[in-house]
């Protein structure tokens, strides 16, 4: 499993230690993390971000923060066509509200003027 995070308008620096922990204790998972560079990052290492959705059966979001690099969104929406599980972690359904595969992927997004 791979967690998603680095930025949030929640404590994800709190909370991505307490999912890990949990979802590995239970057995069944080897979680990974995959942190995003801050808001408003450098290019460079916006541009080093890449992860690597296919490596994992499940992606669990635990991010809502600035649009990822177009690479990456294709890269979730290749991973999730394919029948790679996607899990969103509370505040994560406000993210991206004008990609609108993510949209799609989630089915219920808030924020930017949208509830559906």
């Amino acid at each position: 499993m791979l967690i998603v995070d680095g930025q949030n308008n929640h404590n994800w620096k709190s909370t991505t230690p307490v999912l890990k922990a949990f979802l590995e204790k239970s057995g069944r998972f080897t979680v990974t993390v995959a942190t995003s560079p801050a808001r408003n990052g450098k290019e460079a290492d916006w541009a080093k971000f890449r992860p690597d959705f296919a490596a994992n059966d499940v992606v669990l979001s635990n991010y809502n923060g600035q649009p990822w690099p177009k690479p990456v969104q294709a890269s979730l929406e290749k991973y999730v066509t394919g029948g790679g599980g996607l899990v969103i972690v509370h505040a994560a359904n406000n993210a991206f509200p004008q990609w609108g595969e993510w949209n799609k992927m989630i089915g219920l997004g808030l924020g930017g003027g949208r509830l559906r």
